[in-house]
């Protein structure tokens, strides 16, 4: 897996959980972040951070 979200230590999570494009952060204060990528446009605009073709085509 590949790093490319950055967080500030501000906006990091006690948890989080990643399947398939979705990214959900879980806080302290129970709120629960969701938050959904688009692999072709990702893709796009990434090429050089999604080597894989399976990730690119969202399985």
């Amino acid at each position: 897996m590949k790093k490319i979200l950055f967080l500030p230590l501000d906006y990091r999570s006690l948890c989080a959980a990643v399947k398939d494009n979705i990214l959900v952060f879980g806080h302290e204060s129970g709120r629960v972040i969701f938050i959904c990528f688009d692999p072709v446009a990702l893709a796009h605009e990434f090429p050089h951070l999604l080597s894989s073709p399976a990730v690119v085509q969202g399985t």
